[in-house]
């Protein structure tokens, strides 16, 4: 899609399926205009929930609900879609790598999303959702062609913003070159679960990604001056977002690879228990090593696919289950076993037969506080 594309709001189609309008202002307001600024003296058609989405009524304004950014206590929440889609795919329906993607009818499920709110509908009122665009007007994704407006507007911002990352990174001298890459990964890995950061801005996810990368090469940064070059918005729990990333770029990174090496399997085996259990097996090994082997930065997440593979071979041999070591690195994408493998493979085996831990169990936290 070239040009602009609020170029084409004016099309027929557009208003044929009354699916752009633009956000009001006071003066619409006194003419009768119906008001659709987001949460808007908490009586609106518009919404923005807590979630991210913005979800839309279509006939008469609805005042905020439980789950609204501006939270009314006691209220009905508001329904959104995007949401129970998104709880859907978690049941292994299909893989999503950018929120935008619950927005193509291959997504939808109608029937089970209707049967979810039927079942819900005295405490939850049922929105469609909606989208706000760069140049204030507000997008229904009711057919195809707003779907991929919707998805291009997002497409390129998230190109713009690669590419602010390389122009910051790159002329930093002291960076290894892998920098931009990994920065870059990092960025790819909280879109695909930008719904566990509450869909903030895109720009600063990417400030998050190069300030992590710095961060693990123990290098010195300046956190408004990266928000500045790349002209994201000030929000105040920006702290705690940033730390919420930290913390779980490995646990992310590891359900990913997880869904890699599951993706191969015949279906029949997806949900075989001794599978099901070692995979979870793998992960957590893979997360608890990531969050405590003190040398594991940016140059040990080039390498995260291989010790991935370990984890999982060693859950693999827990459960008498016949992979090999190099099935498990084709399944993620490797090549070939390297010889400093070996060394690997022996750090995870130590690791996880250290302190006599069970890692069948999920409850590890008590080990966990003794490190």
């Amino acid at each position: 899609m070239n040009g602009p594309i609020h170029d084409r709001y004016d099309l027929e189609v557009y208003k044929k399926y009354d699916s752009i309008f633009k956000l009001v202002n006071d003066d619409d307001i006194s003419h009768g205009a119906l008001e659709n600024r987001p949460c808007h003296d908490s009586l609106s058609i518009l919404h923005q929930l807590d979630c991210g989405h913005y979800a839309y009524s279509e006939y008469r304004p609805v005042s905020c609900g439980g789950n609204c950014k501006v939270a009314q206590k006691g209220k009905k929440m508001l329904y959104c879609v995007l949401c129970i889609r998104q709880m859907f795919d978690r049941n292994g329906r299909t893989s999503l790598r950018r929120w935008h993607d619950m927005l193509l009818p291959t997504f939808g499920c109608p029937q089970q999303e209707e049967t979810w709110w039927l079942q819900r509908s005295d405490t939850i009122r049922q929105l469609e959702p909606a989208y706000l665009d760069p140049h204030g007007h507000i997008l229904l994704p009711r057919i195809h062609c707003v779907i991929a407006m919707i998805r291009a507007y997002e497409l390129r911002e998230e190109d713009a913003v690669k590419k602010a990352i390389r122009r910051i990174i790159i002329p930093l001298a002291f960076v290894n070159k892998d920098a931009p890459v990994v920065a870059m990964e990092y960025l790819d890995l909280f879109l695909t679960f930008h719904a566990s950061f509450a869909h903030v801005n895109i720009r600063l996810l990417a400030t998050i990604a190069i300030g992590l990368c710095l961060r693990q090469r123990g290098e010195v940064y300046i956190l408004s001056s990266l928000l500045e070059k790349l002209e994201a918005p000030t929000i105040p729990n920006f702290d705690e977002i940033f730390d919420l990333a930290a913390g779980n770029i490995w646990s992310c990174a590891g359900a990913l690879m997880i869904l890699d090496v599951k993706t191969p399997l015949p279906l029949y085996m997806h949900k075989a228990p001794e599978i099901e259990l070692s995979l979870k097996m793998a992960k957590r090994i893979w997360t608890v090593y990531c969050g405590v082997e003190v040398n594991f930065g940016s140059r040990r997440w080039i390498e995260r696919q291989r010790i991935m593979a370990c984890c999982i071979e060693y859950s693999f041999k827990r459960y008498n289950y016949p992979m090999s070591y190099d099935e498990i690195l084709s399944s993620l994408g490797e090549k070939s076993q390297f010889p400093d493998d070996d060394l690997t493979q022996k750090a995870i085996k130590n690791f996880t037969n250290q302190r006599g831990v069970d890692w069948t169990n999920d409850d590890i936290i008590g080990w966990l506080m003794e490190l």
